[in-house]
């Protein structure tokens, strides 16, 4: 896991993702250490096991300082780039995720559909 993080560190510090990204921590708050010793304990901290993984880039207001898509699935700073999968849900639903990822997912379908 470690290595991982490492990774992805090092591909979200290559143009064009490192202007966008202003910080990079756990769900507890966080930053991620520089030592790997370090990193490691706040893995074994936070990580855990998720079946349906939500919210990695959930959607919301362009003030909310969380969101990564608007309402119609469009990535913020980026042209042309949408997500529509389970990581904009702004929450984890309380019912199946599947049937809710396929409605978000058909609804940005047909908002992009509408501008091109």
């Amino acid at each position: 896991m470690v290595e991982a993080i490492r990774k992805v560190i090092n591909i979200l510090e290559q143009k064009p993702l490192k202007g966008q990204i202003t910080s990079v921590m756990f769900c507890d708050g966080n930053l991620l250490p520089s030592s790997s010793e370090e990193l490691e304990v706040l893995i074994r901290k936070n990580v855990e096991s998720c079946l349906h993984i939500t919210s990695s880039a959930p959607m919301g207001g362009k003030n909310d300082p969380k969101a990564v898509v608007d309402n119609k699935g469009k990535v913020y700073g980026l042209n042309g780039l949408y997500i529509a999968d389970a990581s904009i849900l702004p929450d984890v639903p309380s019912v199946a995720t599947n049937p809710t990822v396929i409605m978000a997912a058909e609804y940005i379908a047909d908002q992009i559909k509408k501008n091109y």
